[in-house]
Order: structure tokens, then sequence, then C-alpha cells
């Protein structure tokens, strides 16, 4: 699924290797031959991915850091696609990628750090 793909290349590689970017444009592989043009950037303390999916509507998926102890996920303007994925890309969340983010603070020494995470589909005609 293409949420899941974004969020986890959004762990990876805003927060472990390039956290003061502005902005990117990139393109995320799907299999050995597909790729999907997707920008992504960092602006007062928000990491943001956004990608095209159709007729001028992008994902988007933001990572804010938070002070509760714990990840939070969010969807907004998100209808269309909520009823099929929102459990899909929950799970995928509480289960590979939030315990990425914490390994990655615990491993490298640094003091542990919190998301909310926000998902949003936004058009753009």
């Amino acid at each position: 699924m293409v949420e899941t793909l974004i969020i986890s290349n959004l762990v990876y590689i805003d927060l472990m290797s390039f956290e003061k970017i502005e902005i990117s444009e990139e393109k995320l592989k799907i299999n050995d031959k597909d790729e999907i043009p997707y920008k992504r950037n960092y602006k007062n303390g928000v990491y943001g991915v956004n990608i095209p999916i159709e007729n001028n509507n992008y994902l988007w998926v933001q990572l804010r850091e938070n002070k509760s102890g714990e990840h939070k996920l969010f969807f907004e303007e998100y209808k269309k696609f909520r009823e099929n994925n929102e459990k899909e890309i929950r799970k995928y969340l509480e289960e590979l990628v939030y315990p990425i983010i914490d390994d990655f603070y615990k491993g490298e020494g640094k003091e542990a750090k919190f998301f909310d995470i926000t998902i949003s589909i936004k058009n753009y005609s």
C-alpha cells in the first residue's frame, strides 16, 4: 500500500538522515520497475511528505514532535480512502513504524521522541 511505503520512507529518510532538509523532490520505488515521484520537507519542526495519487489529489503524511510520551495517529480529509485503509495503516504503524522510531532514538543514545502522525488527502485543482 502506497501510504505505508510513504510513512516508512519518511521515517527512514527524514528522521534518520536529513533532519534539517528544507525541500527535496525524489522518487519512491514501489517494486523493481515502478517509481512514483514525491516531495519531502522539514519546516518548523514538522517532517512532511506529499505524493500525487489521482486527479490532482495528493496524499500528505506529516510528523510533528509531541511531548505526550506516545505516538498518535490522525486522519484529516481522508474520507474517500479511510474506510478501506485506516485499520491497515494504524496496524502497520503500531507494529512496524513506531518501533523503528523508538529504536532509532534508543540506539543513538538520544532522548526519546514521540510524534503526532497526520495523514490527509489534499486537492490542488
